[in-house]
């Protein structure tokens, strides 16, 4: 890793062919609509794509410290496409061979110099669908702090230059409005969309009674905290009526289960 010494700068842009393009390419579609219409649709499509059928992997992510509020980890880098720098989560390419669970702690570890545990992986998602085919998946992971940890060592490749930011949970829809007021600086569409829905949700359950506030989110938390010291409780999940991680719906839960990791699912109220 290189350290900064300047502000990047582009110097040229131009069109790119078909026959220089190393990763990304763009084709025609033509089709028929839901009228009987034929129509065409220009698309880029990435180059990369392994046997898994999904092209890169997102992890959201929680840290868990013995004595600090729970904590999310972003990651600051600059993006040529926007000219600016963004505010991720971390992320990465799923090579030919992976699975989006193999890549997620690989990419984790060479980005924030952090080991990772997945706790789950989502479906495939789409990541740009009126311009492009390319998907991801999402794989929330959590890494358990020590008391005194020092920061480790990226890992990252020549040519990346990546910050890492540790953002408390509670202040994350605060702090990513702040960051988009800065100059060349933008927030990641994904990271802002599940900020921006917890907050929706946590304002909104502060208005309503429980009932409602159950009703809406599906779940109800009830933090006991004799119970341990990362605070575990009771979860009742209503809209699905499925057990969640650690127990049936109304069940007390141990400490692989804990408050900290509901609390980054965003659906749930912590009393």
């Amino acid at each position: 890793m290189s350290h900064k010494t300047q502000e990047p700068v582009i110097t040229k842009t131009s069109d790119l062919s078909l026959q220089e393009a190393k990763w990304i390419t763009l084709k025609k579609i033509e089709y028929v609509d839901q009228v009987g219409k034929e129509r065409t649709w220009e698309v880029a499509t990435r180059k990369t794509r392994g046997k898994s059928g999904v092209d890169a992997v997102a992890m959201g992510n929680i840290l868990l410290h013995p004595s600090k509020p729970a904590s999310t980890l972003l990651v600051i880098q600059y993006r040529p496409p926007l000219d600016a720098y963004t505010i991720e989560w971390p992320a990465g390419l799923i090579d030919a061979e992976e699975t989006a669970e193999e890549a997620a702690v690989r990419e984790f570890k060479e980005e924030t110099g952090y080991d990772c545990k997945v706790l789950s992986v989502s479906p495939a998602q789409a990541a740009d669908p009126g311009m492009t085919n390319a998907n991801m998946q999402l794989a929330m992971v959590e890494v358990q702090l020590s008391e005194n940890e020092e920061e480790p060592e990226q890992r990252l490749d020549d040519g990346e230059h990546i910050q890492r930011e540790i953002i408390p949970l509670a202040e994350l829809y605060e702090r990513l409005v702040e960051y988009s007021k800065r100059e060349r600086t933008v927030v990641a569409a994904k990271l802002f969309h599940f900020a921006a829905g917890r907050q929706w949700c946590r304002d909104r359950l502060n208005t309503y009674p429980r009932e409602q506030s159950e009703s809406a989110t599906g779940c109800w938390i009830h933090t006991d905290k004799t119970s341990g010291p990362n605070g575990t409780g009771y979860v009742r999940d209503n809209m699905r009526n499925t057990p969640m991680p650690g127990g049936e719906p109304g069940e007390k839960i141990g400490e692989q289960f804990n408050i900290h990791q509901v609390a980054i699912a965003s659906t749930c109220r912590r009393h």
